[in-house]
């Protein structure tokens, strides 16, 4: 009888669970169908006033020459508008927000060569990094010279984006303790978890014995203090690469 019981609860919850779970998806259906009406509702009346207000304004209509403008602001459209306001403005309508569309029009088109500047900056570096990166990879061996090639390789993975620039580093940071920016390196890449799976014991293990190396050196280095490297630390990393080269390379 007692299994009866429990049986009967069972199918009894199962019940109550389906009903409530096709009630909320009933819900959301419903929901789901008002929002779709009124963003149809939205759209027909926009195309509405947008058809209504384009054939007054082809009339010659100054105010739907200007609503019209404002609207394809709006939009975002503002090489659009241009025209359309410039018309209602030469039938006194609408002179700030002419005002307004050319700052906007200027504005699009200083970020838009801003844009294009920096992309043309960044295959440029792209470039000289990859070139820098052929260049250090025949210079690798296990001489002292060897080594900072390989150090500079790392440092030029890291700043073309390969994490694995790092592992090059840790080779270096082992194998060369004269060159304590690789064990600098090494403890910023596990204090961030970059290139190797983040570890704060690991971090301090490396940037504590960075203390005791020198930079006896004559060979560049430059090790940017933060993990991945930003468009300026690049530059300096490249700039450090291609010196090193000189001396490296003879």
């Amino acid at each position: 009888m007692g299994v009866l019981i429990v049986i009967a609860v069972i199918v009894l919850i199962v019940v109550i669970y389906n009903v409530h779970a096709k009630k909320e998806e009933e819900r959301r259906r419903i929901e789901q169908e008002k929002e779709a009406a009124e963003k149809k509702r939205k759209a027909e009346k926009e195309a509405q006033f947008v058809a209504e207000t384009t054939l007054q304004a082809e009339q010659g209509d100054a105010e739907a020459q200007f609503k019209l403008g404002e609207w394809l602001m709006n939009k975002g459209k503002n090489n659009e508008a241009l025209p359309w306001l410039e018309k209602a403005v030469a039938q006194g309508r609408g002179q700030s927000k002419l005002n307004e569309c050319h700052e906007k029009i200027a504005e699009e088109k200083k970020q838009a060569e801003q844009r294009a500047a920096e992309e043309k900056k960044q295959a440029e570096q792209k470039k000289r990094i990859d070139d820098m990166i052929a260049k250090f990879t025949v210079l690798q061996s296990d001489s002292e010279e060897g080594r900072m090639a390989k150090f500079h390789m790392g440092m030029l993975d890291i700043a073309n984006g390969d994490s694995g620039g790092v592992f090059l580093i840790k080779e270096v940071a082992d194998k060369y303790p004269r060159l304590a920016p690789a064990s600098y390196l090494m403890g910023n890449a596990y204090a961030v978890g970059y290139g190797v799976s983040q570890d704060s014991r690991q971090a301090q293990y490396w940037h504590m014995i960075v203390v005791p190396k020198s930079y006896d050196t004559d060979i560049p280095v430059w090790v940017p203090g933060t993990l991945p490297f930003s468009s300026s630390d690049k530059e300096k990393v490249l700039k450090a690469a291609e010196m090193a080269l000189k001396v490296i390379g003879g």
